[in-house]
């Protein structure tokens, strides 16, 4: 207790990192005929440019944090402005409660670990382990963490304690966790290696000693693919998951796996990609999917994000990751907001832009 009380002082004295904040806004429209329409609202840069490593936004969508390496940039939504101080430092992974206004935050700073600052009540607290992927349960009772040595940790979030450990024996750890609407299977996403389905009431069950000789429920080797590999996962409504694993000339590969008692079945999901700027048709590096389920969202390498609908996988519209429609700026994250309307992009050159759908 006395580690910890000491640790979460020290998170509190991060909080008072300084950082010039600069807001900006850009408008443009995009001619659809199936989406609606979907306009650049507004573009966030946060004093020199610099990478975007995460993006969360909060439970009921009254906040927006983007993972730099300066720290955690939280803005309120709509008006986008910041809503405090940049939290910790080299914040790879961001991760907002699904059922409060607590935000978590990885940080390389001294303390370095996993920060968690509720934004309603101001309380800070700390978890040691220097993550770089966070994620938690649905029912915001567990947060998982994992790092680039392939061990994974769950913890209790309302005691702050770790609950699990389990190594997932990869060399460059997940890129991505995720658990399945039901809370019941933690998936683990090992970039070039597999996908692992964990599951949670057993590495509950098992003790902290134990519980990292543990093996996963599942596990589904990813091809060898020349243009690409996953690097994360998505769950819609019924529990299936989607990913993109492989890009061929024409078209997009997305996988759609249900678990099941008896297993994984796989069925491929093949979008016909419309070709880029730049002649070429590039390689999927993220996948989202809309709240209602209907739509999905991937980031192209070629400076596009694909909007597609989920149940024809037919591409509706093409979102430029760039105002300036002579650039082709690579998207390295996207994500919708909580109810629907608004589709965030984080470039390559270190912008957030925000898409209002409607």
């Amino acid at each position: 207790m006395k580690n910890q009380y000491i640790l979460s002082i020290l998170a509190t004295l991060l909080l008072l990192f300084e950082s010039t904040v600069a807001f900006g806004q850009d408008l443009y429209t995009l001619d659809t005929t199936n989406v609606g329409q979907i306009e650049a609202i507004v573009t966030l840069t946060d004093g020199q440019p610099s990478s975007v490593f995460d993006l969360s936004w909060s439970y009921g969508g009254q906040w927006l944090a983007v993972g730099r390496a300066q720290g955690a940039f939280v803005y309120s939504v709509p008006t986008f402005q910041p809503a405090s101080k940049p939290i910790g430092k080299r914040a790879y992974a961001v991760a907002f409660s699904p059922v409060s206004s607590l935000l978590a935050v990885t940080t390389s700073s001294s303390p370095s670990g996993i920060l968690l600052k509720d934004l309603s009540t101001e309380a800070v607290y700390m978890l040691d382990h220097e993550a770089t992927s966070l994620a938690f349960s649905p029912d915001g009772s567990l947060l998982a963490s994992g790092r680039g040595d392939g061990y994974v940790k769950l913890w209790n979030v309302g005691t702050l304690n770790q609950v699990a450990e389990f190594n997932t024996q990869t060399s460059n750890g997940p890129s991505d966790l995720s658990f399945s609407p039901d809370g019941r299977t933690l998936v683990v996403v090992n970039p070039g290696w597999n996908i692992q389905f964990w599951d949670v009431a057993a590495l509950l069950s098992a003790s902290i000693s134990r519980t990292a000789e543990l093996t996963p429920a599942s596990v589904l080797a990813l091809p060898a693919v020349a243009n690409g590999s996953t690097s994360n996962v998505v769950f819609n409504k019924s529990g299936s998951v989607f990913f993109a694993t492989s890009e061929t000339a024409e078209t997009t590969i997305v996988e759609s796996l249900s678990l099941e008692t008896n297993g994984i079945s796989s069925v491929d999901i093949v979008i016909d990609q419309p070709k880029a700027q730049s002649g070429d048709y590039g390689t999927v590096i993220e996948i989202v999917q809309n709240p209602n389920g209907d739509l999905l969202a991937l980031a192209n390498t070629d400076g596009q994000v694909f909007v597609v609908d989920a149940a024809t996988q037919k591409v509706l519209t093409v979102v430029p990751s760039s105002i300036d429609p002579t650039r082709a700026i690579v998207p390295i994250h996207v994500s919708f907001s909580p109810d629907g309307t608004m589709l965030a992009v984080a470039g390559q050159d270190g912008a957030v832009r925000i898409f209002g759908i409607r």
